[in-house]
């Protein structure tokens, strides 16, 4: 069928062209048609291009931890940072596996790696985003006031931040805050107008003033 002259055609392309993008092309289409040992193969090789060897080590533990096996996406990483042992990319990526696994000791590591990147890195927005989800646990207003500045600062910087809109929107709702939500709801969708989580989270906040505080927005969408 057409995927099988697809790859053969990759295939005569990889042995014409034996490059790291050419292996990630492959590694790519193999692993979205489920031939996984053979994806892994190609993932494998990408550990073999030594100017491009810190992304592939990024790739392939990528590509464990995207279909759960995320004992062999750290064990890709630890190898990864003993070469690369200041990389930006593999030290974030293991923070947030250890987040994501959350095994015992997991949560510790993690954090002292978001400590070590936020020093060297303060205008992260991804990185504000993951320390005020964390601060979202303590409830404390104190708190819950500097996670919203945070969120905010994190929004301002990368608007297409989903997540931390959603965050802005619930605090403000648990806090009773309705303004400050339509404010946060309003600025959510006209950074990301086609995203329909944001859609119904801001809809269910703003209800019948969507069309009249975002007018902009197609009535498709609405």
């Amino acid at each position: 069928g057409n995927e099988e002259e697809a790859l053969r055609l990759i295939d005569e392309y990889v042995a014409e062209h034996d490059e790291f993008e050419a292996h990630w092309m492959r590694a790519r289409f193999l692993a979205a048609r489920g031939d996984f040992a053979r994806a892994e193969t190609d993932y494998e090789r990408l550990l073999g291009f030594p100017e491009s060897r810190e992304q592939g080590y990024e790739l392939l533990a990528g590509f464990h931890a995207d279909h759960g096996w995320s004992d062999r996406a750290m064990a890709v990483l630890e190898e990864g940072l003993r070469i690369h042992p200041d990389s930006i990319a593999l030290r974030r990526q293991r923070m947030e596996l250890l987040f994501a696994r959350g095994s015992d000791g997991d949560r510790e590591a993690a954090l002292e790696i978001l400590v070590s990147l936020e020093r060297e890195l303060p205008d992260d927005p991804q990185l504000m985003i993951v320390r005020a989800l964390h601060m979202l646990e303590d409830d404390a207003p104190q708190v819950r006031s500097q996670t919203r500045k945070k969120l905010e600062r994190a929004v301002q910087l990368q608007p297409d931040a989903v997540e931390a809109h959603h965050a802005l929107i619930r605090i403000a709702m648990e806090q009773r805050d309705h303004e400050a939500a339509s404010k946060y709801a309003v600025a959510a969708l006209e950074a990301n107008p086609d995203h329909p989580d944001l859609l119904l989270v801001a809809s269910g906040t703003l209800g019948d003033q969507v069309p009249v505080l975002l007018p902009g927005l197609q009535a498709e969408v609405l």
